[in-house]
C-alpha cells in the first residue's frame, strides 16, 4: 500500500518506517512498528483543511502520514490530498 501510495504522488514521496502508538494515546511508553508515506516539509494545514482532514505530523521538515489507521478504502483520498498538498494532482 505505501509503496503505491509513495508511486502515484511521485518522486516526492518516499516510504517509511514509523513507531505507532496505540491505544489513543493511553500507552504513551508504547510503541508498534508501522509504515508510512513522507513528503518534504510541512503540509498539515493544508491536509487538514481539506473536506476529509487527513492527519499527519511532522518529523525531521517532512510531513508523515502513517498508514496504522487509515483504512485500505481510503488510500485513494490520501493520494488525492497529498498531490494537492504538493501542487499537483498525482502521477
Amino acid at each position: 500500500r505505501a509503496d503505491r501510495i509513495a508511486d502515484v504522488v511521485g518522486h516526492r514521496a518516499s516510504v517509511i518506517g514509523t513507531e505507532a502508538v496505540p491505544g489513543g494515546g493511553t500507552l504513551p511508553t508504547v510503541t508498534m512498528p508501522s509504515i508510512g508515506v513522507a513528503v518534504s516539509g510541512d503540509h498539515l494545514d493544508s491536509l487538514r483543511e481539506r473536506d476529509l482532514p487527513i492527519v499527519g505530523r511532522v518529523i525531521e521538515d517532512d510531513t508523515v502520514l502513517d498508514l496504522r489507521s487509515v483504512a485500505p478504502g481510503n488510500d485513494d483520498q490520501l493520494i488525492e490530498g497529498l498531490s494537492a498538498a504538493l501542487g499537483g494532482s498525482g502521477r
